[in-house]
């Protein structure tokens, strides 16, 4: 079998890898996406980079790992188990991840001018300052709608509302590529996509695979910080001037804060939870601990439970999921409701007119949220991936 290897390529860059788990302890850099892989794997890719029959690789490994390994196990290994964008220059075959179109609207280039101003935000006094900030607005904000309700929105914009909250989603992407910046990783720029079928922006951040475990979660909750911060300025005029407008806002970016944050989507809050744990893979990290306690309570032969910290993961990925489904049914279920008694209300006809528009919207916003966590539950619970995978900031 002494037929030419598959060669890795000369730009593939191969970095140790700052996470929680021993065996996945190097990162893959190709054509801008990150793999995670073992020590076996590169230690196999470097080989190929010298040694041209199957033979050499096979004599490589030995010295490596003290054991034998017959020609069809590499084979097998290079041609089916690896990429084969690891070894072409055109990258054919990469994985376009959860975004399967996308389109960039600006450059790292064009954004570069802004980034060096925004990246000085990540000064840890002035962070913790506009949080503390945003909090207590918030909080100001919150005993309002509680003692007057939210009968204000009803005169609001809902044209005017869905702009301001698209400059603060743009926000967000900014905070993640700010945080790059700011860690000095590699970064793209931003651009509009598709997540799965919902319009979605997104940041290019693969570049952060490259930096420590704390940096990456920065990079993680970059966006939502940005936003908060945005959101104080919003809660700031509101409570000066409570247009309806601005209430709308607030109540509807919230939302998509609090949805960001959860760990089921592939969102910020998945990634800050993985990189927080050490795990590359944290959905099928989770999958398989609650399977081992699923075994350990049938008291399957050979089973155990897993480590109080596995447990700890798996509660707190339990936690937040359950309280996210808690809030996005609450969420969706009065807006659909309040939405709806608009129409019954309303007489003039442009009023009833973004009246139904607004229940359109949200019943496509149920819908859309209904058949992405249903995947999402079923990558979960079911699918087994592979173990390379990578890694983009959407904002919805």
């Amino acid at each position: 079998m002494d037929t030419t290897l598959p060669r890795l390529r000369d730009d593939a860059v191969i970095r140790r890898f700052d996470g929680g788990e021993p065996a996945a302890s190097f990162i893959i850099e190709v054509d801008g996406r990150h793999y995670v892989a073992t020590k076996w794997v590169v230690t196999l890719l470097e080989l190929t980079r010298h040694a041209r029959t199957h033979a050499a690789l096979a004599r490589g490994m030995f010295e490596r790992f003290g054991r034998q390994f017959t020609d069809d196990e590499l084979d097998v290994a290079l041609r089916t188990r690896i990429p084969v964008a690891f070894f072409h220059a055109d990258g054919a075959g990469a994985d376009q991840g959860p975004l399967p179109w996308r389109w960039r609207v600006l450059n790292a280039a064009a954004l570069e001018p802004v980034l060096q101003i925004t990246s000085k935000l990540f000064y840890r006094p002035l962070a913790f300052a506009l949080i503390a900030l945003f909090l207590g607005l918030d909080v100001l904000v919150g005993l309002q709608v509680w003692r007057d309700g939210l009968s204000s929105a009803s005169h609001g914009s809902l044209t005017g509302a869905c702009a301001i909250v698209l400059a603060g989603v743009v926000l967000h992407e900014f905070g993640h590529l700010s945080a790059c910046h700011r860690f000095g990783a590699p970064h793209g720029g931003i651009g509009v996509g598709l997540y799965w079928y919902m319009p979605v922006l997104y940041a290019e951040v693969h570049g952060a695979w490259m930096l420590p475990r704390l940096q990456r979660a920065a990079v993680d909750i970059a966006g939502i910080y940005f936003q908060c911060a945005f959101l104080a300025v919003v809660a700031a005029l509101w409570l000066i001037h409570p247009f309806g407008t601005l209430l709308i806002v607030l109540w509807t970016s919230h939302f998509l804060v609090l949805n960001t944050l959860n760990p089921v989507l592939k969102f910020d809050g998945y990634w800050l939870l993985s990189d927080l744990s050490g795990h590359y893979n944290l959905h099928r990290r989770v999958r398989g601990i609650a399977r081992q306690c699923w075994l350990a309570l049938l008291r399957q032969p050979r089973s155990a439970w897993p480590s109080p910290q596995d447990c700890r993961l798996l509660s707190l990925f339990m936690a937040l999921a359950g309280a996210y489904f808690a809030y996005l049914l609450h969420f969706l279920a009065h807006n659909l409701a309040y939405t709806a008694s608009r129409i019954q209300l309303e007489q003039s006809v442009p009023r009833l007119a973004t009246a139904v528009t607004g229940l359109a919207l949200m019943a496509t916003v149920a819908l859309g949220v209904s058949v992405m966590l249903a995947r999402a539950i079923h990558r979960v619970i079911v699918v087994d991936r592979a173990e390379l995978t990578g890694r983009s900031c959407v904002g919805i």
